[in-house]
């Protein structure tokens, strides 16, 4: 890799727009950031629509509105972050349906004790086309491997949520 490359760790490191301090943040500077996704290279400010895009469609265009309209100097470096990496470079990668990637991701929220994101992440299985059975089966599944607690919490909290929703 030459010196100047954007894909060595230290040049990634120093040109990431969370690494400049107090500079204004601006998506013309997440431009200069590339990342390999499935062997292309793709630029920062690609991944950030795409992410957007998805995260739209899978929560609801209102919620991140309201999500963005909140973002300040200090989280909005962090909401930059969830759309472009999660959203952006994991959820639209191929191979597993949005269905699997959200039982996938409310079995690790449940496992890492993350109430709030879960309640968001139980409506979004939801809106993925998951059935409160197959949330309930991947909910329960937590007991044998994170423990009845992890397991109880976690069921008691996606009745409370899909309560709201027909299945």
């Amino acid at each position: 890799m030459a010196e100047n490359d954007p894909l060595r760790p230290e040049a990634r490191q120093r040109s990431h727009p969370l690494n400049r301090g107090s500079q204004p943040r601006s998506r013309q500077s997440l431009m200069m950031y590339k990342c390999r996704v499935n062997g292309d290279l793709q630029m920062s400010s690609d991944r950030y629509k795409e992410g957007l895009r998805i995260r739209k469609e899978v929560v609801g265009e209102d919620k991140v509105k309201k999500w963005l309209e909140e973002a300040d100097e200090f989280t909005g470096p962090l909401e930059e972050l969830i759309i472009e990496f999660g959203w952006g470079t994991i959820w639209s990668r191929p191979g597993l349906s949005r269905r699997t990637r959200s039982l996938l991701t409310i079995v690790l929220l449940a496992a890492q004790n993350r109430p709030d994101e879960l309640e968001v992440h139980l409506h979004n299985a939801v809106n993925n086309g998951c059935t409160h059975e197959e949330i309930r089966e991947a909910l329960l599944h937590t007991a044998a491997y994170c423990g009845i607690p992890t397991a109880r919490s976690s069921v008691k909290l996606a009745a409370k949520i899909l309560g709201d929703t027909a299945d």
